[in-house]
């Protein structure tokens, strides 16, 4: 407590005032370390855990597992997607065929009726130039 008159006062997020550490005054420095002959020194320092490892491992194996199967999932799905639009298509495509073989048979009626048409005229047009021809043979002959 002593040092707290040396420290300046600062305002924290929990609203409370928090001591900030300035750089302490110079004065007498008292050693860091205590001297290698007391028990504390000759004991040897705390090992790691050797669990700590592990655990570290098992976050990034998690990971693994979670992007392999997110990997799998979004596989599926555009395989799903795939496949629902490759049956879409070939609905499509079946109604297309559909429409076009009905388009043929529809063209082919009309060019059926067109021929006839065609056909009926030219007998029609022969038939009259015939009928022609003989009413002028008749006629010339009368004179």
């Amino acid at each position: 407590m002593a040092e707290l008159h040396y420290m300046e006062m600062g305002w924290s997020g929990s609203g409370w005032m928090d001591p900030l550490p300035t750089e302490p005054l110079p004065g007498p420095s008292a050693p860091t370390q205590p001297p290698a002959t007391s028990p504390a020194a000759s004991s040897p320092a705390p090992a790691r855990r050797p669990a700590a490892l592990p655990t570290s491992a098992k976050p990034a194996k998690k990971r693994a597992k979670k992007a392999a199967k997110k990997a799998a999932r979004k596989k599926a799905v555009k395989k799903a997607v795939r496949e629902k639009a490759a049956k879409k298509a070939a609905k499509r495509s079946a109604r297309r065929t559909a429409k076009k073989a009905v388009r043929r048979l529809k063209m082919k009626a009309v060019k059926r009726r067109v021929k006839r048409r065609i056909a009926k005229r030219r007998i029609k047009r022969a038939v009259k130039k015939a009928v022609r021809k003989s009413a002028r043979k008749k006629s010339g002959r009368r004179r």
